[in-house]
């Protein structure tokens, strides 16, 4: 089972969502974004975080902030539990749990199943669920089975800064994980820049390689200014090099980075 989530919605959503747990967060620089502001105290945090912990899990030791393009978060963790809160409005974005199944066992909850606990999970932590695109991913590795269920609110075929991501075990139909990303925005412009333009140029940019087609996306620059892009997922021409997710704007068909 896919451990770690991506704190955006790339081209390739799901590939991408397997990326994020504490690490997908950079060291926070200085920034002058107005919803990075710190209005919730990291002591109100630890009492929020405490509200959806099981009991033996609670008062986790604080790390810091953690940052990222439109998204500012208290960090904790503990022995084997990850989690963080939005420093701008309290809620929880993030949080990891031990897995409860060992790897090589076999499903057996389906992923209707698995995307009504997902939803009674988010629910019961107060996470709001209406006006969402559900997806439902199965685990078919070696890993831990189980499914990621996403949620994805989309403005035509625009991504939203605002998802929800679940990871739910295949056996014991436990959720260990989850992703809460919600970030105010704007009804997105047009764009200006067409999808084989955006991919030429971040093919180039990477220096040769091949996309399917991107997707447009909504993201930040570190002044919280909002900006249309689109997600181009490169498979460099270098045998055994990593894919790369290359952003272009929207709207002057420039790389964008954050």
């Amino acid at each position: 089972m896919r451990r770690v989530l991506l704190l955006s919605i790339p081209a390739a959503v799901v590939v991408a969502l397997a990326t994020l747990v504490a690490s997908a967060f950079a060291a926070t620089p200085d920034k002058v974004d107005p919803h990075k502001a710190i209005v919730v105290s990291s002591d109100e945090a630890s009492a929020i975080l405490d509200r959806v912990l099981p009991a033996d899990k609670r008062h986790l030791s604080y790390q810091g902030t953690a940052d990222r393009p439109g998204v500012r978060v208290h960090l904790f963790a503990g022995a084997d539990v990850t989690g963080a809160v939005d420093v701008s409005d309290g809620h929880v974005t993030m949080l990891t749990l031990p897995v409860p199944t060992e790897t090589g066992g076999a499903t057996t909850i389906t992923a209707d199943q698995a995307t009504r606990t997902a939803f009674a999970f988010l629910e019961s932590i107060g996470s709001p669920v209406d006006g969402f695109g559900v997806g439902v991913a199965a685990e078919t590795g070696s890993g831990t089975p189980g499914y990621t269920v996403t949620l994805t609110r989309m403005s035509g075929n625009v991504v939203l800064p605002d998802y929800r991501v679940v990871e739910v075990d295949g056996i014991t139909g436990t959720v260990f994980s989850f992703v809460d990303v919600r970030r105010p925005y704007n009804p997105p412009p047009p764009p200006t820049v067409t999808a084989k333009q955006a991919t030429a140029t971040a093919i180039a940019k990477v220096g040769g390689g091949s996309a399917p087609s991107p997707r447009l996306g909504v993201t930040f620059d570190a002044a919280g200014n909002q900006v249309l892009v689109w997600e181009v997922a490169v498979t460099p021409t270098s045998v055994g090099a990593p894919g790369i997710v290359v952003e272009i704007d929207a709207q002057t068909g420039l790389p964008f980075d954050q």
